[in-house]
């Protein structure tokens, strides 16, 4: 008597066993993805290291150029002597990021990796090289420590400069620096930037953090804590921004770049000292302009360094 056998039994999952195995990739997804974002942060602010890094070189080799004179913010050109293009008068020569352009032939220095395309664009944006439509510079110069209206022609000067031996500790001191006009929302005047000032006051590593600052518009410039102490609320709050997980990127006027945290050097309490303005001074801390101070030196641009009593 024959028997028929018994068909096998197929393998497989059960249901059970499928959602253990899709709860275990979860798990997995929430604990890497997280470091997978930090690994790709870390890469940003390398390469934004590394812009620095490269104007850094530029400055040096602009200064080596011109007699170390410190490099302006804006020459005092003329209309016919920019030029104009499309009928409009090329003003962007005027300015910085274009008198250093020789030395890095890349605009793309110009901005962080970290940055939006919704942030621009800012005066960095011109005719001449359209594909900036929609980019800004991620890099402010120090606007205290440089020049406005120095350097043009001769018979066209317009403001003394500063020169690099005038500085006590140029490998000390900032030239520039990740820096955005920061607000609390999409307003960098009046409200959004009266917000954006004391937020950045109370905690200037709060980029993006609850409580803090959220954007940082184009910034061409970046001022530092005597001239930020009188500059206008209202204004566009223009100052060096950290950007990279707390860390703002600077370059020193020798030429070297780094990574600081600006708790620890804008303004520092019983250590920082901003200038007093009948009506307009907000903080009295002491020593303003000594040894621990990175953003500016007393008496190199005018008054603008100089506190006021």
């Amino acid at each position: 008597m024959s028997m028929t056998p018994k068909l096998a039994k197929k393998a497989g999952f059960t249901l059970i066993e499928l959602l253990v195995v899709i709860a275990i990739i979860a798990i997995l997804a929430a604990i890497l993805f997280p470091v997978f974002a930090q690994a790709r942060a870390k890469a940003r602010a390398i390469a934004c290291l590394s812009n620095t890094k490269q104007l850094g070189t530029a400055l040096m080799m602009y200064m080596q150029d011109y007699d170390e004179t410190v490099l302006p913010i804006w020459m005092n050109y003329s209309d016919a002597q920019v030029g104009s293009q499309n009928g409009q008068v090329r003003d962007w020569r005027r300015f910085w990021h274009y008198i250093i352009m020789p030395y890095i032939k890349n605009h793309a220095v110009m901005t962080c990796p970290d940055q939006s395309e919704a942030q621009g664009p800012d005066w960095c944006h011109d005719l001449e090289t359209p594909e900036r439509i929609n980019r800004v510079m991620g890099y402010g110069i120090n606007d205290t420590m440089a020049t406005w209206g120095g350097g043009g022609p001769a018979g066209n000067e317009g403001a003394a400069v500063a020169t690099l031996p005038q500085l006590n500790k140029p490998a000390e001191l900032v030239i520039f620096a990740d820096s955005g006009a920061i607000s609390t929302g999409g307003d960098a005047w009046n409200a959004g930037s009266r917000a954006g000032r004391t937020a950045f006051l109370n905690n200037p590593d709060s980029y993006k953090q609850p409580g803090g600052y959220e954007r940082a518009q184009g910034a061409g410039i970046f001022l530092n804590p005597n001239r930020l102490s009188w500059e206008g609320a209202d204004n566009p709050t223009k100052v060096p921004v950290p950007r990279h997980n707390g860390l703002c990127n600077v370059i020193y006027f020798d030429g070297h770049a780094k990574a600081i945290k600006l708790s620890q050097f804008w303004i520092r309490p019983g250590a920082t000292r901003i200038a007093r303005r009948p009506g307009n001074a907000f903080d009295t801390r002491l020593d303003w302009g000594g040894e621990f101070d990175i953003f500016g030196q007393a008496g190199v641009r005018g008054g603008d360094n100089t506190p006021s009593p």
